[in-house]
């Protein structure tokens, strides 16, 4: 009888702890508190760029990249984000595929090409007032430039952000950005990677979308 119960009490005792965990897990962000601030931080969890080129004229083929910091202040008039992209993380579904884009490509086995940079513009003052009011904003324009290399390619967008159940500031990319290959310097490496992945042909333009979630 008492190895029953001593039995029972693990039981017990593992199902409390694991509950404790599920509340640490499950904890929400106080967003009055997050908006006041206004700083937040990347999560890397839950971050993604998403990319799309054509190849051979008509095959879409499709990846994505994670970030490997990131930080956003809605309160700065110089820089609103900033985000450091790990090309390493590319992301294709086919490894022999991504070890190409990563090595020939990217060129990631050089220290200096393991990341790149997104410089993000202040919004306007109307967009973040809004998003403190109504915890979300819809069409918001944004601009801003991707440092690659000794590249710099400006773009233009629009996003809509809003809170997550959890209480992170969401980011989504509404309207599409198309990068070009030549413009990042990168034309070189594409011919090499298409000879030894048989490729006829590469889109110059790849289309670029993104989800952001950012906690403090």
């Amino acid at each position: 009888m008492k190895r029953l119960v001593l039995i029972i009490c693990v039981i017990l005792a593992g199902c409390s702890q694991s509950s404790v965990h599920e509340v640490e897990q499950s904890k929400k962000i106080d967003i009055k508190a997050a908006l006041v601030s206004g700083k937040f931080k990347v999560a890397q969890n839950a971050s993604a760029l998403f990319l799309e080129v054509i190849k051979d004229g008509k095959i879409p083929v499709k990846a994505s990249f994670n970030f490997s910091s990131g930080t956003l202040d809605i309160n700065s008039d110089k820089n609103l984000a900033t985000l450091v992209v790990d090309m390493t993380s590319w992301n294709s579904g086919l490894t022999n595929r991504d070890f190409h884009v990563k090595t020939v490509f990217f060129q990631t086995t050089q220290k200096q090409n393991e990341t790149m940079t997104i410089f993000i513009n202040p919004v306007s003052k109307k967009a973040i007032e809004d998003l403190r009011i109504n915890k979300k904003v819809m069409y918001v324009p944004l601009k801003g430039f991707i440092s690659i290399r000794d590249k710099k390619i400006p773009f233009v967008t629009t996003v809509n952000a809003g809170f997550t159940d959890q209480g992170r500031l969401f980011v989504d990319i509404f309207d599409p950005i198309t990068i070009k290959i030549s413009e990042l310097g990168l034309s070189e490496n594409l011919s090499k990677l298409m000879v030894i992945c048989g490729h006829k042909s590469v889109d110059d333009g790849v289309v670029v979308k993104g989800h952001f979630e950012f906690e403090i």
